[in-house]
């Protein structure tokens, strides 16, 4: 028997992208790494996803529109 591995496609339209590098602890890159597993997506995807929700939120809280909500830790 085969087996066959589903994969998610990311339909957005290309945009001019640079390189950064970051430097975390082991215990960030072991937390990032794990969730991209699970979500079976990139790294890559995953920074992108956390950079542009965090400038979404900084970007409310300048604007004093802030939601309270309850985050896991």
């Amino acid at each position: 028997m085969s087996t066959i591995i589903k994969r998610n496609l990311h339909l957005t339209t290309k945009e001019k992208t640079s390189s950064i590098h970051f430097t975390h602890s082991p215990k960030i890159v072991g937390d990032l790494k794990m969730e991209t597993m699970e979500k079976d997506i990139s790294q890559n995807i995953l920074v992108k996803q956390l950079s542009d929700k965090f400038v979404q939120l900084d970007r409310c809280i300048d604007g004093k529109s802030v939601q309270v909500r309850q985050f896991c830790y």
